[in-house]
């Protein structure tokens, strides 16, 4: 498939490609130079479970996903009366 580089170097990857590799909106693309003048190209993609267990919290308790729904709810509810809006 061919693509175009604009004046920017700008290039839109071909729809089938992001398709059938899930490159989306803000997917970072690593270009790797090969020897033999060619260079490879691999969308970073990850799911989040692929970072779980990256953070570690030291003497902190776990806390379940019910809680930390809890949580967000009540900052956002806080966030909200102190607004002043109705």
């Amino acid at each position: 498939m061919l693509a175009t580089v604009t004046s920017k170097g700008q290039v839109t990857v071909p729809k089938d490609i992001r398709e059938r590799f899930n490159i989306a909106p803000g997917t970072k693309l690593d270009f790797k130079p090969n020897d033999d003048g060619t260079f490879s190209v691999r969308p970073l993609t990850r799911s989040a479970l692929s970072i779980a267990g990256v953070l570690k919290r030291t003497k902190q308790p776990a806390v379940s996903v019910e809680q930390m729904n809890k949580a967000v709810a009540d900052m956002v509810a806080d966030r909200f009366r102190r607004s002043g809006k109705k």
